[in-house]
């Protein structure tokens, strides 16, 4: 890596100047994403990112949390074009930053031996950015809640133990004719026992399904249960929320199909981003690990070709199934594009979810699609990786497709596992 006046001794003084002072990284890279320029804020801004990797190669340096960037690199066949562009890199705690670090990278090749790459500093807008949707969010939540939640407290057996004014709107019993009465006074389907147990064990839980008010009359809605504190008898009880969904069956409707892949019908990508995030938030809050895992069908523009497209959909419609065959309640199986599937696993670490990927990969292994007469026989390649403290869902499933990269490198119809953040 040569030094900026070094590596441009004849250069126009005035875009020295500019490179000097620019506040944004830029560096000039050689073909393999070796460094072969920087200026001073690009060492400022990487430079507490080399301890692990070193600072000879941006695509070294940045694999950790943008796994596929040396890929995309590779991809871009042309001699010249734009590799990516305000691509979010999410690195998290940084030694030196008060908020974790999230940079925005443009990598432009502008010849077959030589790339410029463009990083900026763009944690405090994305900070800024989630605290003002987490204020909206609270602020809806304040706004329904007095029209269509209800709290009340329960023993660790299930029975009634408080009662507010919310519960008595919503289901018109006074308190004094509920408190002492098991939680199965209000529910028309389910005693519940099995969420409180749940909820003390794990963490949480939900109870979904039908209620019933005080005149005798039913409607649906969720609950969601989490342990208080021990009391001094050492006893633990249960809040219970419950949010109203009567009225709300055809919105609901209307999301689930904007998240949910018309194909295969497991969740799109925009089901597994809003699932994610719910089960990333209870599973951290309840100290449990959290794993993705991403795969991919293999030669499968080999399936089309050979077969047809309507033999290819009949694959992705049966290596659905087979995921979800090998998952657990409350896993999210989704479809993010094309042959492309990932699985997030709440609970789940990375031995955990290896197995999970294993599984898969033998189910589909012994699987023959038929269609039209056919007999189709295909395999994955799976990539899994457990998220690390503060890691976004996205920046693990780019580990994860690391992983899967090298998985296919390695011959396909197999599985591996992604590297820890910082090259670990």
């Amino acid at each position: 890596m040569s030094a900026l006046a070094e590596a441009t001794p004849a250069a126009d003084e005035d875009l020295l100047e500019f490179l000097y002072l620019c506040p944004m990284a830029v560096l000039q890279l050689g073909p393999r994403g070796e460094i072969e320029m920087v200026n001073p804020a690009g060492m400022r801004l990487l430079m507490p990112l080399a301890a692990a990797a070193g600072f000879e190669n941006l695509f070294d340096l940045l694999e950790p949390y943008a796994g596929p960037l040396r890929r995309q690199h590779a991809d871009l066949v042309a001699e010249r074009g734009t590799v990516c562009e305000d691509q979010r890199v999410e690195v998290g705690a940084v030694a030196g930053h008060a908020l974790p670090l999230v940079m925005a990278l443009t990598l432009v090749k502008i010849s077959p031996a030589r790339s410029m790459a463009v990083l900026a500093d763009v944690s405090r807008s994305v900070w800024m950015e989630r605290r003002a949707a987490e204020a909206e969010n609270q602020v809806r939540a304040m706004i329904e809640g007095i029209r269509e939640y209800a709290l009340l407290g329960l023993d660790p057996t299930g029975f009634i133990q408080s009662w507010n004014a919310s519960a008595q709107r919503l289901f018109g019993f006074d308190e004094a004719e509920v408190v002492g009465q098991p939680m199965s006074t209000l529910l028309s389907e389910d005693s519940g026992s099995g969420a409180v147990v749940e909820a003390l064990d794990r963490g949480w839980s939900e109870l979904e399904g039908r209620w019933r008010r005080k005149d005798g009359a039913d409607f649906r809605a969720h609950g969601l249960l989490s342990p208080t504190a021990a009391q001094a008898d050492d006893a633990r009880g249960v809040t219970l929320v419950i949010k109203d969904l009567s009225g709300q069956d055809r919105l609901r409707d209307l999301a689930t199909l904007a998240e949910t892949d018309p194909l295969t019908g497991v969740a799109n990508r925009r089901g597994l981003a809003a699932r994610g995030r719910v089960a990333l938030e209870r599973a951290r809050a309840a100290g449990q690990p959290v794993s993705v895992v991403q795969l991919d069908a293999d030669h499968f523009k080999r399936v089309n070709d050979t077969y047809g497209h309507p033999a290819g959909d009949a694959v992705l419609r049966a290596l659905a199934e087979a995921c979800a065959g090998q998952v657990r309640d409350g896993d999210v199986v989704a479809r993010l594009g094309g042959e492309e599937f990932g699985l997030l696993l709440p609970g789940a670490d990375r031995a955990t979810a290896l197995g999970v990927a294993e599984r898969v990969r033998l189910a589909v292994e012994a699987s023959v699609v038929t269609h039209g007469g056919d007999s189709i026989r295909y395999t994955i390649s799976l990539g899994v990786a457990e998220l690390e403290p503060g890691e976004p869902i996205d920046a693990a499933l780019q580990r994860a497709d690391a992983a899967l990269y090298r998985a296919k490198q390695g011959g396909r119809n197999r599985v591996a596992a992604a590297a820890e953040r910082g090259g670990g």
